[in-house]
């Protein structure tokens, strides 16, 4: 429970989303350069996200779990007449969840309450990565800050790990069995997700389903793969947070402002042609493939 006497020594953070990993890895760095002016930051967000982020070891920074949007921001809401308070929640969702701006500042930021990649918007404000669009209307400039590493847990299970699912619509791809026939036989082969992701291919035999993991153990999950591959997603993120090769595969071609922020390690290709999300698998996908896994590449019959 939180104590009724908010201390007005702490910043209270409302990340866009409290459930998703990878805008909460896009946006990090603005909690903790706010948690480096006051010293002392509670960041609120799901268990599963919490348990991710903890794994920065940040000490100015301590985490309130939520269980949702709805309970975030009715949270938020109250909080802040009382307190320091950054809702980065409201500023992402007013356009779009109207159902929920009863709970919303009436002063909001004139750019969260347009579709943000309207010409007309971007003619105004910009075409800006995910995190600099919040640091805009929350008028907080970028300094140079250390960013931490996420600390994971050495095993030997190296293996080729797949993360097909995408909670954004335009973004899932619809040949996962095809990479994984790829892939199986070649390398010991994992799939990361939710159930569901049992559900989105016909998976060739020997391949190992981590599903509906907790942070913590996905986090490890993750750090002791060798190589990955995955669409536009949290688990994506993570991988490339901790700096692992990535190949990352969108299917609407955002990663302009999507992009990891740690992304040395990260290939990126989009499985987009005429702004359609392709539904086959492609020759042009398959030697993209094929050349980051350093197969041979095949030719069109």
């Amino acid at each position: 429970m939180l104590n009724k006497k908010i201390s007005q020594e702490l910043i209270h953070y409302f990340p866009p989303n409290p459930h998703r990993i990878g805008d909460n890895l896009l946006t990090f760095d603005i909690a903790l350069q706010l948690s480096h002016a006051k010293r002392k930051l509670i960041y609120y967000a799901s268990q599963t996200v919490v348990e991710v982020l903890k794994r920065f070891d940040t000490r100015s920074i301590q985490y309130f779990t939520v269980p949702d949007l709805e309970h975030a921001v009715k949270l938020a809401k109250k909080i802040r007449p009382k307190a320091i308070t950054y809702d980065l929640q409201q500023l992402n969702h007013y356009n779009h969840k109207p159902h929920l701006r009863r709970f919303f500042d009436d002063n909001i930021h004139p750019r969260a309450k347009q579709n943000w990649y309207h010409p007309e918007t971007i003619k105004k404000w910009g075409l800006l990565r995910f995190s600099d669009t919040f640091r805009q209307m929350i008028d907080l400039p970028r300094i140079n800050l250390n960013r931490p590493h996420l600390r994971i847990n050495k095993r030997d299970a190296s293996q080729l790990l797949l993360f097909p699912h995408c909670q954004t619509p335009s973004q899932q791809l619809d040949f996962w069995g095809d990479i994984a026939d790829l892939a199986v036989g070649r390398f010991r082969t994992g799939v990361v997700g939710k159930s569901i992701v049992k559900q989105l291919a016909s998976w060739p035999a020997g391949i190992n389903f981590y599903c509906d993991l907790s942070g913590d153990e996905l986090v490890d999950i993750i750090g002791n793969a060798s190589i990955c591959i995955g669409g536009a997603n949290g688990l994506s993120h993570i991988a490339a947070e901790l700096e692992l090769p990535l190949l990352m595969i969108w299917g609407f071609n955002d990663s302009a402002i999507f992009k990891p922020i740690r992304n040395k390690t990260v290939t990126i290709i989009a499985a987009e042609e005429n702004f359609g999300r392709m539904k086959t698998f492609s020759l042009r996908i398959l030697n993209a493939i094929s050349c980051f896994l350093s197969l041979p590449k095949l030719k069109d019959s």
